[in-house]
Protein backbone atom coordinates (compact mmCIF):
# COMPACT_ATOMS: atom_id res chain seq x y z
CA UNK A 1 0.00 0.00 0.00
CA UNK A 2 1.08 3.30 -1.42
CA UNK A 3 2.26 5.22 2.15
CA UNK A 4 1.01 8.47 0.90
CA UNK A 5 -2.35 7.26 0.63
CA UNK A 6 -2.01 5.75 4.45
CA UNK A 7 -0.91 9.48 5.31
CA UNK A 8 -4.04 10.81 4.04
CA UNK A 9 -6.01 8.12 5.97
CA UNK A 10 -3.92 8.85 9.05
CA UNK A 11 -4.28 12.48 8.45
CA UNK A 12 -8.00 12.25 8.32
CA UNK A 13 -8.07 9.93 11.48
CA UNK A 14 -6.44 12.51 13.15
CA UNK A 15 -8.36 15.62 12.26
CA UNK A 16 -11.44 13.38 13.70
CA UNK A 17 -9.60 12.88 17.13
CA UNK A 18 -7.97 16.02 17.40
CA UNK A 19 -10.86 17.48 19.61
CA UNK A 20 -10.20 15.02 22.54
CA UNK A 21 -8.29 17.03 25.50
CA UNK A 22 -5.27 13.94 25.37
CA UNK A 23 -4.71 14.77 21.24
CA UNK A 24 -1.13 15.78 20.28
CA UNK A 25 0.63 15.57 17.77
CA UNK A 26 2.17 12.53 18.35
CA UNK A 27 -1.01 11.09 17.38
CA UNK A 28 -1.03 11.45 13.81
CA UNK A 29 2.24 9.93 13.57
CA UNK A 30 1.11 6.96 15.97
CA UNK A 31 -2.21 6.75 13.64
CA UNK A 32 -0.17 6.38 10.59
CA UNK A 33 2.63 3.85 11.99
CA UNK A 34 -0.48 1.82 13.11
CA UNK A 35 -2.04 1.43 8.98
CA UNK A 36 1.70 1.31 8.24
CA UNK A 37 0.96 -2.51 10.45
CA UNK A 38 -2.16 -3.21 9.08
CA UNK A 39 -1.78 -2.57 5.71
CA UNK A 40 1.77 -3.45 4.86
CA UNK A 41 3.25 -5.20 7.79
CA UNK A 42 5.38 -3.43 9.17
CA UNK A 43 7.72 -4.77 12.03
CA UNK A 44 10.10 -2.27 12.07
CA UNK A 45 10.41 -1.11 16.40
CA UNK A 46 9.55 2.58 17.60
CA UNK A 47 13.28 4.13 17.31
CA UNK A 48 14.53 7.36 18.27
CA UNK A 49 17.01 9.08 15.98
CA UNK A 50 19.88 10.85 16.23
CA UNK A 51 18.42 13.58 14.75
CA UNK A 52 16.68 13.93 17.84
CA UNK A 53 12.92 12.79 16.67
CA UNK A 54 10.92 9.53 16.51
CA UNK A 55 11.95 7.88 13.21
CA UNK A 56 7.73 7.20 12.77
CA UNK A 57 7.54 11.16 13.19
CA UNK A 58 9.79 11.66 9.89
CA UNK A 59 8.66 8.81 8.09
CA UNK A 60 4.93 10.43 8.57
CA UNK A 61 6.40 13.77 7.37
CA UNK A 62 8.12 12.23 4.04
CA UNK A 63 4.47 10.74 3.10
CA UNK A 64 3.01 14.22 3.76
CA UNK A 65 5.42 15.64 1.59
CA UNK A 66 4.56 13.05 -0.79
CA UNK A 67 1.15 13.89 -1.09
CA UNK A 68 1.43 17.78 -0.84
CA UNK A 69 4.14 17.18 -3.84
CA UNK A 70 1.52 15.29 -5.91
CA UNK A 71 -1.14 17.34 -4.29
CA UNK A 72 -2.84 14.83 -3.33
CA UNK A 73 -6.42 14.62 -1.31
CA UNK A 74 -9.12 12.58 0.12
CA UNK A 75 -12.82 13.09 -1.77
CA UNK A 76 -14.66 10.37 -0.30
CA UNK A 77 -14.11 8.78 3.05
CA UNK A 78 -16.41 5.74 3.96
CA UNK A 79 -15.86 3.34 7.39
CA UNK A 80 -17.04 -0.05 7.11
CA UNK A 81 -16.92 -2.10 10.80
CA UNK A 82 -15.31 -5.68 9.80
CA UNK A 83 -15.27 -7.07 14.12
CA UNK A 84 -14.24 -5.88 16.70
CA UNK A 85 -12.36 -2.56 16.98
CA UNK A 86 -11.42 -3.06 13.12
CA UNK A 87 -12.56 -1.30 10.12
CA UNK A 88 -12.37 -1.20 6.64
CA UNK A 89 -11.75 2.25 4.98
CA UNK A 90 -13.00 2.88 1.88
CA UNK A 91 -11.64 5.77 0.58
CA UNK A 92 -11.04 7.68 -3.18
CA UNK A 93 -8.20 9.54 -3.60
CA UNK A 94 -8.03 12.35 -6.46
CA UNK A 95 -4.33 12.59 -7.56
CA UNK A 96 -3.96 14.95 -10.42
CA UNK A 97 -6.82 14.02 -12.43
CA UNK A 98 -7.13 10.69 -11.20
CA UNK A 99 -9.82 9.15 -8.90
CA UNK A 100 -8.01 6.32 -7.35
CA UNK A 101 -9.68 4.01 -5.04
CA UNK A 102 -8.52 2.06 -1.97
CA UNK A 103 -9.24 0.17 0.69
CA UNK A 104 -7.34 0.24 3.79
CA UNK A 105 -7.12 -1.57 7.48
CA UNK A 106 -7.48 0.49 10.65
CA UNK A 107 -7.17 -1.64 13.79
CA UNK A 108 -6.75 -1.19 17.57
CA UNK A 109 -4.52 -3.75 17.85
CA UNK A 110 -2.39 -2.85 15.03
CA UNK A 111 -0.74 0.05 17.40
CA UNK A 112 2.34 -1.25 18.29
CA UNK A 113 3.06 -1.55 22.39
CA UNK A 114 6.89 0.18 21.71
CA UNK A 115 4.39 3.19 20.94
CA UNK A 116 4.17 3.65 25.22
CA UNK A 117 6.52 1.22 26.25
CA UNK A 118 9.67 2.11 24.12
CA UNK A 119 11.03 5.92 25.84
CA UNK A 120 13.49 8.27 24.37
CA UNK A 121 16.39 10.41 26.32
CA UNK A 122 14.25 12.80 28.13
CA UNK A 123 12.32 9.83 29.33
CA UNK A 124 9.22 10.17 27.18
CA UNK A 125 7.23 8.19 24.81
CA UNK A 126 5.10 8.44 21.77
CA UNK A 127 2.05 7.11 23.76
CA UNK A 128 1.60 7.72 27.59
CA UNK A 129 -0.25 4.78 27.87
CA UNK A 130 -2.22 1.77 26.46
CA UNK A 131 -5.36 4.15 27.78
CA UNK A 132 -4.21 7.10 25.56
CA UNK A 133 -4.03 4.22 22.93
CA UNK A 134 -7.57 3.75 23.25
CA UNK A 135 -8.62 7.22 23.73
CA UNK A 136 -7.17 7.82 20.28
CA UNK A 137 -8.93 4.85 18.67
CA UNK A 138 -12.45 5.67 19.47
CA UNK A 139 -11.75 9.11 19.00
CA UNK A 140 -10.69 8.91 15.57
CA UNK A 141 -13.89 7.16 14.75
CA UNK A 142 -16.05 9.95 15.91
CA UNK A 143 -16.30 11.43 12.63
CA UNK A 144 -14.90 9.64 9.95
CA UNK A 145 -18.22 8.16 8.30
CA UNK A 146 -21.12 8.84 6.75
CA UNK A 147 -22.83 7.55 9.78
CA UNK A 148 -21.15 10.05 12.10
CA UNK A 149 -22.71 12.60 10.20
CA UNK A 150 -26.27 11.49 10.92
CA UNK A 151 -25.24 11.21 14.52
CA UNK A 152 -23.45 15.00 14.24
CA UNK A 153 -26.99 15.78 12.37
CA UNK A 154 -29.35 14.15 15.02
CA UNK A 155 -27.31 15.14 18.18
CA UNK A 156 -26.48 18.58 16.91
CA UNK A 157 -29.39 19.56 15.32
CA UNK A 158 -26.95 21.08 12.34
CA UNK A 159 -28.01 21.47 8.57
CA UNK A 160 -24.87 19.67 6.92
CA UNK A 161 -24.71 21.85 3.27
CA UNK A 162 -24.96 19.13 0.57
CA UNK A 163 -20.94 20.22 -0.62
CA UNK A 164 -20.57 18.39 2.10
CA UNK A 165 -21.88 15.20 1.52
CA UNK A 166 -19.02 13.70 0.20
CA UNK A 167 -19.33 11.05 3.24
CA UNK A 168 -22.59 9.71 2.23
CA UNK A 169 -24.01 6.20 2.75
CA UNK A 170 -22.56 4.35 -0.68
CA UNK A 171 -25.38 2.92 -2.00
CA UNK A 172 -27.81 6.35 -0.95
CA UNK A 173 -29.82 6.62 -4.35
CA UNK A 174 -29.32 10.29 -4.84
CA UNK A 175 -26.31 10.43 -4.13
CA UNK A 176 -24.21 7.26 -5.13
CA UNK A 177 -20.15 7.87 -5.67
CA UNK A 178 -19.19 5.54 -8.64
CA UNK A 179 -15.64 6.54 -7.84
CA UNK A 180 -16.06 4.43 -4.96
CA UNK A 181 -16.30 1.59 -6.49
CA UNK A 182 -13.42 2.18 -9.66
CA UNK A 183 -10.12 1.05 -9.50
CA UNK A 184 -7.54 2.15 -10.45
CA UNK A 185 -7.42 3.25 -14.01
CA UNK A 186 -11.24 4.62 -13.25
CA UNK A 187 -13.29 1.53 -14.97
CA UNK A 188 -16.44 0.94 -12.77
CA UNK A 189 -16.50 -2.42 -11.20
CA UNK A 190 -19.64 -4.45 -9.45
CA UNK A 191 -20.73 -2.43 -5.89
CA UNK A 192 -19.64 -4.78 -3.52
CA UNK A 193 -22.39 -6.81 -1.39
CA UNK A 194 -20.68 -5.43 1.44
CA UNK A 195 -21.93 -2.58 0.89
CA UNK A 196 -25.73 -3.36 2.22
CA UNK A 197 -24.36 -5.34 5.52
CA UNK A 198 -22.22 -2.06 6.50
CA UNK A 199 -25.08 0.20 6.02
CA UNK A 200 -27.53 -1.77 8.15
CA UNK A 201 -24.53 -1.77 10.74
CA UNK A 202 -23.94 2.26 10.14
CA UNK A 203 -28.12 2.79 11.00
CA UNK A 204 -27.68 0.39 13.89
CA UNK A 205 -25.05 2.53 14.55
CA UNK A 206 -26.63 5.75 14.88
CA UNK A 207 -29.96 4.37 17.55
CA UNK A 208 -27.41 2.96 19.71
CA UNK A 209 -25.15 6.26 20.10
CA UNK A 210 -28.50 8.49 19.77
CA UNK A 211 -29.95 5.82 22.45
CA UNK A 212 -26.80 5.71 24.83
CA UNK A 213 -27.15 9.77 24.86
CA UNK A 214 -30.65 10.07 25.51
CA UNK A 215 -30.47 7.69 28.68
CA UNK A 216 -27.14 9.63 29.75
CA UNK A 217 -29.92 12.93 30.35
CA UNK A 218 -32.16 10.73 31.65
CA UNK A 219 -30.06 9.56 34.47
CA UNK A 220 -29.01 12.76 35.48
CA UNK A 221 -32.40 13.88 35.44
CA UNK A 222 -33.05 10.72 37.58
CA UNK A 223 -30.19 12.43 39.95
CA UNK A 224 -31.21 15.54 40.00
CA UNK A 225 -34.96 14.66 40.74
CA UNK A 226 -33.69 12.60 43.83
CA UNK A 227 -31.02 15.38 45.05
CA UNK A 228 -32.70 18.61 44.90
CA UNK A 229 -34.85 18.67 47.72
CA UNK A 230 -32.41 17.61 50.05
CA UNK A 231 -29.76 19.71 48.65
CA UNK A 232 -32.32 22.87 49.57
CA UNK A 233 -33.42 21.54 52.70
CA UNK A 234 -29.43 21.66 53.96
CA UNK A 235 -27.98 24.20 55.41
CA UNK A 236 -24.25 22.69 55.82
CA UNK A 237 -22.02 24.38 53.10
CA UNK A 238 -19.97 21.63 53.06
CA UNK A 239 -22.57 19.13 51.66
CA UNK A 240 -23.78 21.67 49.39
CA UNK A 241 -20.88 22.34 47.76
CA UNK A 242 -19.82 18.32 47.70
CA UNK A 243 -23.17 17.70 46.11
CA UNK A 244 -22.49 20.43 43.83
CA UNK A 245 -19.47 18.52 42.61
CA UNK A 246 -21.33 15.31 42.36
CA UNK A 247 -23.74 16.83 40.24
CA UNK A 248 -21.34 18.92 38.01
CA UNK A 249 -19.45 15.68 37.32
CA UNK A 250 -22.24 14.03 35.98
CA UNK A 251 -22.84 17.32 33.68
CA UNK A 252 -19.02 16.74 32.76
CA UNK A 253 -19.64 13.56 31.55
CA UNK A 254 -22.61 14.03 28.98
CA UNK A 255 -21.27 14.19 25.38
CA UNK A 256 -19.11 16.81 24.29
CA UNK A 257 -19.59 17.49 20.64
CA UNK A 258 -18.25 19.50 18.29
CA UNK A 259 -20.78 22.16 18.14
CA UNK A 260 -20.11 22.84 22.06
CA UNK A 261 -16.64 24.49 20.61
CA UNK A 262 -17.42 28.24 21.16
CA UNK A 263 -14.52 29.04 18.09
CA UNK A 264 -11.45 30.42 20.62
CA UNK A 265 -8.24 28.76 21.74
CA UNK A 266 -6.27 30.93 23.80
CA UNK A 267 -2.75 32.07 22.26
CA UNK A 268 -0.68 30.33 24.92
CA UNK A 269 -2.82 26.62 24.51
CA UNK A 270 -2.31 27.69 20.47
CA UNK A 271 1.27 28.00 20.53
CA UNK A 272 1.62 25.45 23.07
CA UNK A 273 -0.18 22.80 20.60
CA UNK A 274 1.64 23.76 17.98
CA UNK A 275 5.16 22.77 19.93
CA UNK A 276 3.43 19.39 21.03
CA UNK A 277 1.80 20.24 24.64
CA UNK A 278 -1.79 19.38 25.20
CA UNK A 279 -4.78 21.21 25.17
CA UNK A 280 -7.41 21.43 27.69
CA UNK A 281 -11.32 22.21 27.13
CA UNK A 282 -12.27 24.68 29.74
CA UNK A 283 -16.36 24.83 29.91
CA UNK A 284 -17.48 28.47 29.77
CA UNK A 285 -20.08 27.75 32.42
CA UNK A 286 -18.37 25.69 35.35
CA UNK A 287 -19.61 22.49 36.21
CA UNK A 288 -20.58 23.24 40.08
CA UNK A 289 -22.51 26.64 38.53
CA UNK A 290 -24.15 24.25 36.03
CA UNK A 291 -24.94 22.13 38.90
CA UNK A 292 -26.88 24.74 41.22
CA UNK A 293 -28.21 25.81 37.81
CA UNK A 294 -30.07 22.49 37.22
CA UNK A 295 -30.82 21.84 40.99
CA UNK A 296 -33.05 25.18 40.76
CA UNK A 297 -35.94 23.90 39.32
CA UNK A 298 -37.19 20.75 38.31
CA UNK A 299 -36.48 20.41 34.27
CA UNK A 300 -37.71 17.70 32.00
CA UNK A 301 -35.49 15.36 29.54
CA UNK A 302 -36.12 18.09 26.60
CA UNK A 303 -35.80 20.93 28.64
CA UNK A 304 -32.40 19.50 30.11
CA UNK A 305 -30.60 19.03 27.13
CA UNK A 306 -31.79 22.27 25.71
CA UNK A 307 -30.51 23.71 28.64
CA UNK A 308 -27.22 21.57 28.70
CA UNK A 309 -26.71 21.77 24.86
CA UNK A 310 -27.61 26.00 24.80
CA UNK A 311 -25.78 27.39 27.87
CA UNK A 312 -23.77 24.72 29.68
CA UNK A 313 -21.80 22.82 27.26
CA UNK A 314 -20.05 25.56 25.49
CA UNK A 315 -16.24 25.77 26.02
CA UNK A 316 -12.92 26.62 24.46
CA UNK A 317 -9.48 25.40 24.49
CA UNK A 318 -6.77 26.86 27.37
CA UNK A 319 -3.67 25.19 28.58
CA UNK A 320 -3.67 23.40 31.77
CA UNK A 321 -2.77 26.52 33.71
CA UNK A 322 -4.74 28.38 32.22
CA UNK A 323 -7.26 25.95 32.97
CA UNK A 324 -6.79 25.58 36.91
CA UNK A 325 -6.98 29.79 37.21
CA UNK A 326 -10.22 29.53 35.30
CA UNK A 327 -11.98 27.35 38.33
CA UNK A 328 -15.06 28.77 39.37
CA UNK A 329 -14.12 32.14 38.11
CA UNK A 330 -17.69 33.48 38.75
CA UNK A 331 -16.80 33.68 42.86
CA UNK A 332 -14.94 37.19 41.91
CA UNK A 333 -15.87 37.64 38.60
CA UNK A 334 -19.25 38.96 36.63
CA UNK A 335 -18.15 36.80 33.46
CA UNK A 336 -15.80 34.61 31.55
CA UNK A 337 -14.78 37.55 29.59
CA UNK A 338 -13.69 39.42 32.46
CA UNK A 339 -12.13 36.76 34.22
CA UNK A 340 -9.56 36.06 30.71
CA UNK A 341 -8.82 39.75 31.09
CA UNK A 342 -7.97 39.75 34.52
CA UNK A 343 -6.16 36.44 34.09
CA UNK A 344 -4.67 37.90 31.09
CA UNK A 345 -5.44 35.74 28.75
CA UNK A 346 -5.83 36.12 25.19
CA UNK A 347 -8.38 34.31 22.86
CA UNK A 348 -7.51 33.50 19.44
CA UNK A 349 -8.41 34.70 16.53
CA UNK A 350 -7.63 38.15 18.16
CA UNK A 351 -9.71 40.78 18.27
CA UNK A 352 -11.78 42.24 15.34
CA UNK A 353 -11.45 38.74 13.65
CA UNK A 354 -13.97 36.32 12.79
CA UNK A 355 -13.86 33.13 15.39
CA UNK A 356 -13.20 29.67 14.23
CA UNK A 357 -16.52 28.45 12.41
CA UNK A 358 -16.24 25.02 13.48
CA UNK A 359 -13.58 22.42 15.23
CA UNK A 360 -12.14 21.39 11.73
CA UNK A 361 -11.46 25.21 10.84
CA UNK A 362 -9.16 25.01 13.84
CA UNK A 363 -7.53 21.90 13.17
CA UNK A 364 -7.20 22.12 9.59
CA UNK A 365 -5.62 25.59 10.71
CA UNK A 366 -3.28 23.77 12.59
CA UNK A 367 -1.97 21.45 10.54
CA UNK A 368 -1.51 25.01 7.72
CA UNK A 369 0.59 26.49 10.49
CA UNK A 370 2.67 23.47 10.90
CA UNK A 371 3.00 23.24 7.24
CA UNK A 372 5.33 26.72 7.01
CA UNK A 373 6.85 25.94 10.04
CA UNK A 374 5.01 28.07 12.57
CA UNK A 375 5.39 26.80 15.35
CA UNK A 376 7.59 29.40 16.66
CA UNK A 377 5.29 32.30 15.50
CA UNK A 378 4.13 35.44 17.78
CA UNK A 379 0.25 35.57 18.13
CA UNK A 380 0.29 38.58 15.33
CA UNK A 381 2.03 36.10 12.92
CA UNK A 382 -0.43 33.32 13.40
CA UNK A 383 -3.12 36.07 12.72
CA UNK A 384 -1.41 36.79 9.53
CA UNK A 385 -1.43 33.03 9.02
CA UNK A 386 -5.24 32.66 9.63
CA UNK A 387 -5.74 35.47 6.90
CA UNK A 388 -3.62 34.14 4.50
CA UNK A 389 -5.01 30.32 5.45
CA UNK A 390 -8.64 31.93 4.68
CA UNK A 391 -7.67 33.22 1.81
CA UNK A 392 -6.40 30.48 0.49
Amino acid sequence: MNTEYLYLVAEQLYLNASGHPMSNRNWIAAIYKSLLVANRGDAEEILWTKYNEWKIDHNCRAARSTAKANKSKIISFNMVPTGLAAFEIVVTIQKDIDLISKTIIYRKDAFPEGLWKVKNPKNDTVLSNQFERDQLFEESLSSTSYFAKLIDRIMDQEIIEEDDLDLDMPNSPDKLDISLYADIDGHEQDEPEVQNVAAEKQVDTVSSVEYARNMKFEALKLVLDQVRDKYHETEEPLQKSYLLTVIGAAVFYLPSLNSHFSGFISVAALKGYLNGKRRVKDHIFPRKRAASVLLNKELSVEELKSKYHDHLAEFMYVTYSENSQLINYYEEHDSYDQALDAFEIEKFPLPGVERFSSHRELDLFILFVRDRKGKNKSKDELNNLLHEFRAA
